[in-house]
Formats: structure tokens, sequence, C-alpha cells
């Protein structure tokens, strides 16, 4: 989280629902990748690791200067239990 402290992070608060996706990423993502770009692969039917492997992609295809972290966390339905069928 930086090279050199305080580390500064940009935060904001807003209301999740089912299907929505959140993305954490370093300026190594969004200081190289467009903005359209990012969106797009973000409002796909992928999923989390193939949205993350798509914006590392994008951001190393403009320029991938910089080191690149991502995490997309995909929000479910809060209320559905998935069963444990014990194959996994």
């Amino acid at each position: 989280m930086g090279m050199r402290p305080p580390a500064q992070a940009d935060c904001y608060a807003e209301a999740v629902t089912s299907g929505d996706r959140l993305l954490l990423c370093s300026d190594g993502l969004y200081g190289q990748a467009e903005e359209q770009q990012v969106s797009l692969i973000m409002r796909g039917n992928s999923s989390p690791q193939t949205v993350c492997d798509r914006l590392i992609t994008a951001a190393r295809d403009g320029g991938g200067r910089d080191n690149i972290s991502v995490v997309c966390i995909h929000i479910r339905d809060r209320h559905k239990r998935i069963e444990d069928n014990g194959d996994q």
C-alpha cells in the first residue's frame, strides 16, 4: 500500500444490492486502463476472477508501468443460502 507513509485511499459510502460489484484497485489499474473499458468489464457477466484477469490485461495493454492490484467483489443475495453438497 504505497512506498511512503501514510498510504492514501479514496473511500466512499454507498448502499449495495444483490448483483452489484465492488472494485478495489491500485493506481496501477486506474492509471493505465481506460475508465470506459473498466466499466464495460465490470458490467459483464463474468466471474470475479475473470473480471480481475481482464482488468489486469487492460492495464498492461494500456502501458502497465506500475504494480497492478485488483479485487472484484460480487454482492450476492444475502437471503439465499448455498447448500454444501460435499463435492467441493
